[in-house]
């Protein structure tokens, strides 16, 4: 995951459960731990960049379930295995994109989900097959690629198409 920063709060997440949140010095180059995860808090991501948002982090977390995790603590609001695998998996991957007041949502599965997600939980509006997962791990068939997106359009590609869909009105 690429670092993610809001209002001087940096967020670190990584694979085998590490991630914690530090506050950046605004004088100088530096930085204090305000919590480290642990086995019951945080969200640690493998494949994908968290958001964050109105002090709280949204992410994919490594056993492929979305969740929410408030910052100033590192405690879990909600997680749900739904829009990733539908179940528990070893290594999910989601990836995340805002746009107005709602999330997309492009699963390793190939769908891509429109929903809100808030403090209060996960909010499916829409879910659509978009490509065929074609790249295998852990034993199923996944579609591991961040999509792209521009002029109301969405990029996706496996490992044999390129696509571009329109998601104008």
């Amino acid at each position: 995951m690429a670092p993610r920063v809001l209002n001087g709060d940096l967020f670190l997440g990584a694979w085998q459960r590490k991630g914690g949140l530090f506050k950046l010095d605004g004088d100088k180059p530096g930085a204090r731990q305000v919590w480290k995860g642990n086995r019951d808090s945080s969200v640690y991501p493998i494949n994908n960049t968290p958001f964050l948002e109105n002090g709280h982090i949204y992410g994919v977390c490594t056993d492929g379930e979305l969740r929410c995790v408030d910052m100033k603590t590192g405690e879990r609001k909600w997680e749900s295995h739904k829009p990733v695998v539908g179940e528990e998996a070893q290594s999910g991957t989601a990836h995340l994109v805002k746009h107005e007041d709602r999330f997309f949502i492009v699963a390793e599965t190939g769908h891509l989900i429109i929903a809100k997600l808030s403090p209060k939980g996960y909010e499916e509006i829409s879910r659509w097959q978009m490509q065929t997962p074609t790249s295998k791990a852990f034993g199923r068939d996944v579609c591991w690629s961040h999509p792209a997106f521009a002029q109301q359009c969405v990029f996706a590609r496996n490992d044999k198409e390129l696509i571009c869909v329109s998601l104008a009105k």
